[in-house]
């Protein structure tokens, strides 16, 4: 295995959308998206395997820029909302969950998981939505799951 191969935590999110109207009750899951983990991402997930570090995500953010995800980024490109998380581990895998209103994810193309839930900290991870922005009624709402794989070939 090449040690510089920064393939072995690998990340991807879905969105699960869901609406309400007198007529019908639509739930729709979309496929998978790849991320990418930051740099910095990277760090934090080594330092906590070795007990350097007690930060961890704590939340997911979502905002509007466009600029490709990079190794460097340390911030979305224009974030708008930040949401708490909630953690699960399956296997190798660490899922994070957060619900967003129509209203609040309305318009996003970017979203990443960050060390903080109000503003600053860390940028684990950041993907630009390969699709365009999300946009769903205003009677919607979203729950998005994000999973980091800490095992080759996620």
């Amino acid at each position: 295995m090449n040690y510089e191969d920064k393939s072995v935590h690998t990340g991807k999110y879905r969105l699960n959308i869901s609406f309400q109207t007198m007529f019908c009750n639509l739930n729709i899951t979309t496929e998978w998206e790849h991320n990418l983990i930051t740099d910095v991402g990277r760090t934090l997930i080594s330092n906590l395997l070795a007990g350097l570090s007690t930060d961890s995500i704590k939340g997911m953010a979502v905002g509007t820029g466009t600029t490709a995800a990079a190794n460097g980024d340390n911030v979305l490109g224009a974030e708008k909302v930040r949401k708490g998380v909630t953690p699960s581990v399956a296997g190798g895998n660490v899922t994070f969950k957060s619900d967003f209103s129509a209203s609040e994810i309305n318009g996003t193309t970017e979203v990443g998981l960050v060390t903080n839930t109000t503003s600053g900290g860390l940028l684990v991870t950041r993907s630009v939505h390969s699709n365009g922005a999300i946009n769903m009624p205003s009677n919607g709402g979203l729950s998005m799951e994000y999973v980091i794989n800490t095992a080759n070939g996620g």
